[in-house]
């Protein structure tokens, strides 16, 4: 089997760096930030020389686990299929280029000029109601277009990092989708195949963390959100049962109809929670019609 070496001891990419993709040529700006499958950065496209800044996602898998070369290609070009649809959405970033280059995989896409929703969040200040609702409301119209693909995706990170607040509207823009979210792997030498878990502790609803994640276990991870933004606790700081994982609901200086949905979209079974984005609309439609006429 051919194995995907790709830099796992190496370095983040250097400023001035220029890569040469399908439909451009970028020259790095700064690293951005890395996990455990990627590195990101901000760069600028030197060619065509109009476009303007981007952000570069360079695939990076961890020095245990080898994946095939084959594997790994299909994997990236379904990755960009599903990308190219998405981005067709106002509120997720476009996709600009895909391309390989010395074993590594990259996407370019649009550099959203925004700040973090953690940013906001880090004061733990409680958000007022019609804040939230607003959240909701741009999240959930995102989350309804993904669920109606054939066959649906699912985000499986949402989470305060994710969102950003874009400048020039004031809208949530959901970052980081695909890029090797799912993949599977194989440890060296050992069988049988394994699924990497994806996920952020405290948003991840308990099937996700089981490495079996559900359509609406991207509802549970955006009520999570919700609720720190209502709360200004993070969702670490709320008391769970530890047998069922169901949450000890805080109570909420909040309309009984909007506190009523968050506690729909935390539930712990994914079979008593919304099953999908546009369930959640339909309850929450009739409060955003409200707060809009306010």
């Amino acid at each position: 089997m051919e194995a995907l070496a790709l830099m796992n001891s190496a370095e983040p990419l250097g400023t001035g760096t220029t890569l040469t993709g399908n439909k451009g040529t970028y020259q790095i700006l700064k690293h951005l930030g890395g996990g455990a499958f990627g590195q990101t950065y901000l760069a600028v496209a030197t060619s065509p020389p109009d476009r303007g800044l981007c952000v570069i996602k360079q695939l990076k898998l961890g020095p245990d686990i080898t994946l095939s070369l084959y594997e790994a290609r299909k994997r990236f070009h379904r990755e960009a299929g599903v990308l190219e649809k998405l981005g067709h959405h106002p509120q997720i970033p476009s996709l600009w280029d895909t391309f390989e280059q010395n074993n590594g995989f990259y996407f370019v896409q649009d550099f959203i000029d925004g700040q973090e929703l953690s940013k906001e969040l880090e004061s733990g200040k409680p958000w007022s109601e019609g804040a939230v609702i607003g959240l909701l409301w741009d999240v959930l119209n995102v989350l309804k277009l993904i669920q109606s693909l054939e066959p649906p995706v699912s985000h499986r990170d949402i989470n305060p990092n994710n969102l950003i607040r874009r400048k020039s509207d004031r809208k949530i823009v959901v970052i980081d989708f695909g890029a090797f979210k799912e993949i599977k792997a194989t440890l060296e030498g050992k069988q049988p195949e394994i699924t990497i878990c994806i996920g952020t502790l405290g948003y991840a609803p308990p099937e996700q963390m089981a490495g079996k994640p559900r359509t609406n276990s991207d509802i549970y991870a955006l009520g999570m959100v919700a609720l720190y933004a209502s709360t200004g606790r993070q969702p670490r700081q709320f008391d769970y049962e530890t047998q069922t994982g169901k949450l000890h609901f805080p109570q909420l200086p909040f309309s009984p109809d909007l506190s009523k949905i968050l506690e729909k979209m935390v539930r712990a079974h994914y079979q008593e929670r919304y099953q999908s984005a546009t369930e959640v609309l339909q309850d929450l439609s009739p409060l955003h019609s409200i707060g809009s006429k306010l």
